[in-house]
């Protein structure tokens, strides 16, 4: 006589509503789990530079913006395009112990170059005066700026980490440190090292909070070994050399007038009009957290699908219409009533160039998706020349412009800039690679 096992014949447990969710659309899940996180991040960021504004007089926030910028491009600068090339590689990687030595090796590299790099760039003369003097007379200061700079770009290739081995709520846990303790340490910082300093005091605690935020979860990655590192860097000279420099070109190039303008707007419009571009240009950077966040998950499961990825892309398009249509309204309506928030002075000065900034919403989104469609193909010489198309059009612009024209003149540039090279990435995108027109 057969016993069957109770647990054999009882029915499957029925699957969650997210899971059915994820079973449908793992492009929407991701997005959703990824821009949750960001939105958290940027909505907290919006609350400290409020805060900021309130605190701190318009010349300080100005510095202050201008030294997050330089923060922001010295941590993109020292990621070398290996945030990318994990994303690419590690879903192909079988080894546990391989994919342990690359991450490893690439974290090594990562900060090391975050640190050489920021420690060369502001001791250039030619850093703008009101920036430079942050660091000249203070070493201690320098050298915590650098430090942060390493950790800063190591940060950011474990975000890329957490997305693609699934752990997105590691990713929130860190974004949500990072902004909580910066914001917290806003006023204490003010009172401690003063207003020229104090915004990116409060901004490196942040950072480093963040770090500490993701040491419980990937502790095993975070203790180091020196023999697996030396291996990875290895590993990496050999085997991502190639697909990290590709990817990091364009992703460095597209990132200039994020990195840039605030310097731009700091030299040529000075410290003043720098705080009330960027409280513009922030709003708008949080609002296109949903575009950013498609285009994070669409590179990670367009590199988990491979040649399946092609029908991503209309979702992309249809997600990115359904979120950026009516969230670009609204802020073109919006703006006499968000803008007032940071002070009467940041609303009469900011006004017209957040209108600008919202109507290139929808042409930047589709610049996103298209610019992951030709990272995902390979196809970077076609990448790198439409991402300086879009730096060159909006930094040129900007600097030229902007002494005759004001805040106008950058939004403007980033308008025209954004919906050219949304036209010509997408013929781009649609042409068959090099290898294959030379067969027909």
């Amino acid at each position: 006589m057969q016993t069957s096992d109770p647990k054999a014949q009882s029915p499957p447990a029925r699957p969650t509503r997210w899971a059915r969710l994820q079973a449908r659309s793992v492009l929407l899940t991701d997005t959703l789990a990824v821009f949750s996180s960001l939105m958290i991040n940027g909505v907290l960021g919006f609350v400290f530079w409020v805060a900021a504004a309130r605190l701190y007089p318009p010349a300080a926030v100005g510095i202050g913006s201008a030294l997050t910028s330089v923060m922001y491009l010295m941590g993109n600068i020292s990621r070398l395009g290996l945030d990318f090339a994990l994303t690419l590689a590690l879903p192909k990687e079988q080894s546990a112990a391989r994919r342990h030595a690359l991450i490893q090796g690439s974290l090594l590299i990562v900060a090391a170059m975050g640190m050489l790099v920021t420690a060369a760039f502001i001791g250039q003369p030619w850093v703008a005066a009101e920036t430079r003097s942050v660091f000249w007379h203070d070493p201690p200061m320098a050298a915590g700026f650098v430090t942060v700079c390493g950790l800063w770009g190591l940060g950011l290739v474990l975000e890329q980490i957490l997305l693609v081995s699934r752990r997105s709520a590691t990713i929130l846990r860190k974004n949500l440190a990072f902004s909580l303790i910066k914001l917290g340490a806003l006023p204490v910082a003010l009172l401690l090292v003063g207003p020229e300093q104090g915004i990116i005091v409060a901004t490196e605690l942040g950072v480093v909070a963040g770090l500490l935020a993701t040491w419980l979860p990937l502790r095993h990655l975070m203790t180091w070994r020196w023999r697996l590192m030396y291996s990875g860097v290895a590993e990496i000279r050999t085997s991502l050399a190639g697909s990290a420099l590709g990817n990091q070109v364009s992703a460095l190039i597209a990132g200039l007038p994020n990195w840039l303008l605030p310097l731009i707007v700091t030299e040529r419009g000075g410290a003043g009009e720098a705080a009330y571009f960027y409280t513009s240009w922030m709003i708008m950077t949080l609002v296109n957290t949903g575009p950013s966040a498609l285009a994070v998950s669409l590179l990670a499961e367009g590199a988990r699908q491979g040649g399946g990825s092609t029908h991503l892309i209309g979702k992309a398009y249809r997600y990115t219409g359904l979120f950026m249509v009516p969230a670009t309204l609204a802020v073109a309506v919006g703006a006499p009533y968000v803008l007032p928030i940071f002070g009467h002075e940041y609303a009469g000065n900011g006004l017209e160039l957040l209108r600008y900034l919202a109507l290139a919403g929808l042409p930047y989104a589709v610049v996103q998706i298209n610019f992951t469609k030709l990272r995902l193909d390979g196809k970077h010489l076609c990448l790198s020349g439409t991402a300086a198309l879009l730096a060159a059009g909006t930094l040129l612009g900007s600097y030229l412009l902007l002494p005759a024209w004001g805040l106008v003149a950058v939004g403007l540039s980033w308008l025209g800039s954004c919906l050219v090279v949304a036209v010509l990435s997408g013929w781009f995108m649609g042409r068959p690679p090099a290898q294959r027109r030379a067969q027909t």
